[in-house]
């Protein structure tokens, strides 16, 4: 394999991991190589990245929930519960995150019907 083929973050944290216990190296020691200590910088910094890039992505995921687009579907005024607008409505937003993501984009209640009523081809 060449190049970034084969690579993944896993390996690399698994190879210092190796450096690190194979030559009795602790974390605190001050007289680790400076290679050493710049390598495990690095890891941290990249790991620390990856969590954040992570953490965003389910914060952005939980927003688009199923669940989420159910609470606002149920508090939306006129939308009763189990009618065909609903059932056809909650079709709509359980089909796909892009269908859920419309319902989001739209501030106003008003807004989200008309956004559904468009969508399902039926009017509230």
């Amino acid at each position: 394999m060449s190049g970034a083929q084969g690579w993944s973050p896993l390996q690399e944290e698994a190879v210092l991991d190796s450096i690190l216990s194979d030559d009795g190296y602790d974390s605190d020691d001050t007289s680790m190589p400076e290679a050493v200590v710049s390598a495990m910088a690095a890891r941290n910094e990249i790991l620390a990245k990856r969590n954040e890039l992570m953490n965003q992505k389910m914060e952005r995921e939980e927003a688009y929930s199923i669940e989420r687009v159910v609470e606002i579907l149920n508090e939306l005024p006129g939308v009763k519960k189990w009618s065909f607008f609903y059932c056809a409505a909650l079709d709509h937003l359980i089909a796909g995150a892009a269908n859920r993501q419309g319902l989001i984009a739209f501030r106003s209640d008003e807004d989200k019907i008309r956004y559904l009523e468009h969508r399902i081809g039926r009017k509230l």
